[in-house]
């Protein structure tokens, strides 16, 4: 029975690993097709309030599936850092050509999606065992 459990418990552990890279991946992508393509075309007195409610539920997801890492620390710093070098090699290869709204939703969205995985990493969660 102890070998069975161990076992479960391995597949579980490397099921979570296998999934939450494609869906942190996912997620960071949705939020930035959002950010780019849907409040970017608005007016800047509409993007900056729609920006605002909506980068709450940014900051959410991307703690909420940060939770689905196994190893919640290295898991999470590991693709925050991932994410700020790519993101600064294409922030600064973009400067000239977005405009100043682009940009500070951009920026925004930056601050949301690292407040998320830093929240991700530092939160203490228990979990019942059933």
């Amino acid at each position: 029975m102890v070998k069975i459990e161990g076992l479960r418990n391995n597949l579980v552990w490397f099921l979570r690993w296998a999934i939450y890279p494609a869906a942190i991946y996912f997620l960071l992508y949705i939020i930035l097709i959002y950010n780019n393509y849907f409040i970017g075309n608005l007016v800047w007195w509409r993007a900056i309030p729609v920006w605002a409610l909506t980068s709450i539920f940014a900051i959410l997801s991307v703690t909420f599936t940060g939770l689905i890492c196994p190893n919640r620390k290295y898991g999470n710093f590991f693709f925050l850092g991932i994410y700020l070098l790519l993101e600064a090699w294409s922030f600064t290869h973009e400067i000239p050509a977005k405009t100043s709204l682009e940009m500070i939703l951009r920026i925004w969205a930056d601050l949301s999606i690292i407040t998320g995985f830093v929240i991700a990493a530092t939160i203490k969660v228990r979990f019942r065992k059933i």
